[in-house]
């Protein structure tokens, strides 16, 4: 082997660990009542990558209330530490407003945190 030939894989590398994320999640983080997924999002740790649909996405960003206060920074950390994927996407309709809010408003325990 030529000494200036560089080498592959010379250095093992830690293994990027993906973890899904649905509609409910995405809004609990950006409406802040979980502080779990905040934390993950906020301080992602290189090892560690977020997955989601643009479906998801689209459901929990349309799903925001005016009075919600979502910050801007929020969302662009999102969108760096995770890969969006295409999926079909259908109208969303207050019901399922409601449903997501419904959700991602309760505590882990199952209570409503507003």
């Amino acid at each position: 082997m030529n000494p200036t030939t560089p080498q592959k894989n010379r250095i093992p590398t830690k293994t990027t660990r993906q973890v899904p994320l649905d509609a409910v999640t995405i809004l609990k983080y950006l409406i802040g009542t979980d502080t779990h997924i905040e934390t993950a999002i906020l301080c992602a740790p290189s090892n560690l990558r977020f997955i989601t649909s643009d479906a998801a996405l689209y459901q929990a960003i349309g799903s925001l209330k005016d009075y919600d206060n979502v910050h801007t920074h929020k969302i662009a950390k999102l969108l760096e530490s995770t890969i969006v994927v295409p999926q079909p996407k259908w109208p969303l309709t207050h019901e399922r407003v409601e449903e997501l809010r419904s959700l991602a408003l309760k505590d882990n325990a199952g209570q409503l945190t507003q």
